[in-house]
């Protein structure tokens, strides 16, 4: 699953993933992919770190809650003294 608030990077990351041959599902924020993951079994998640809402360390919180075993890669694309 690729799960970020900015569409363009979604829809590439997907594209890319698909290209590959991995069925992808996305997510527009947190909220939505808890509710995928929910009743989806994901093997690996994209996850963006700041999204409105529930940011992406919560919603990987809680994906790992009903998902134990996903691998989350966590992504940003704000420099790290920002996330402080």
């Amino acid at each position: 699953m690729v799960v970020d608030d900015d569409w363009a990077l979604r829809i590439t990351l997907e594209d890319i993933l698909m290209d590959e041959g991995h069925d992808v599902l996305s997510a527009e924020d947190g909220y939505q992919a808890i509710q995928l993951a929910s009743v989806n079994q994901i093997a690996l998640i994209f996850m963006d770190i700041q999204m409105p809402g529930i940011n992406g360390v919560d919603a990987f919180l809680e994906i790992k809650k009903i998902l134990p075993d996903c691998v989350v890669v966590i992504m940003t694309g704000h420099a790290m003294e920002s996330l402080i």
